[in-house]
């Protein structure tokens, strides 16, 4: 099991545009770390027909196990970080495939950021209640069985 900075150590996505994401389950099994390896293991095979023949820019769709130690959450989650290069739609199509986590595993909670943020906050800018701004904006905006979700 690695922690986020072992995952960000492996690579130097700071130059690189990349996306990363969290899907965060409920920490209700006694040992939540089969739990989430067996849920990768749904996903993948989920989404194995519709990626199977994707040509990815840098690289694919991943998840690991992360636990925190020291920050929020302390429980273990599933994590990735993907760099896209040049080809934003490597980004939308991993947003998609979250999309699609999201409808078929719905106590699942998704946060998405790439280099210049939250990349669902972005999107639905003009949409956004008003007093949600970049200053207020962290840890606010999920994607929770499909549709977007803003915490007040």
């Amino acid at each position: 099991m690695e922690t986020l900075q072992d995952v960000f150590n492996r690579s130097s996505l700071k130059e690189e545009d990349h996306i990363q994401y969290a899907i965060y389950l409920p920490n209700k099994e006694k040992d939540m770390i089969s739990y989430l390896q067996d849920t990768i293991n749904m996903i993948n095979s989920m989404i194995e027909p519709t990626i199977k023949d994707y040509l990815w820019q840098k690289d694919r769709f991943h998840l690991s196990i992360v636990q925190e130690k020291s920050q929020d959450p302390l429980y273990p989650f599933l994590y990735g970080i993907s760099r896209f290069g040049d080809c934003i739609n490597d980004e939308w199509f991993i947003v998609y495939l979250l999309h699609q986590i999201s409808i078929t595993i719905p106590e699942a909670i998704i946060s998405i950021s790439d280099n210049d943020g939250d990349v669902l906050l972005i999107e639905a800018a003009l949409e956004l209640p008003s007093w949600l701004d970049p200053s207020n904006s962290q840890n606010r905006v999920y994607l929770h069985r499909g549709q977007l979700h803003i915490i007040p």
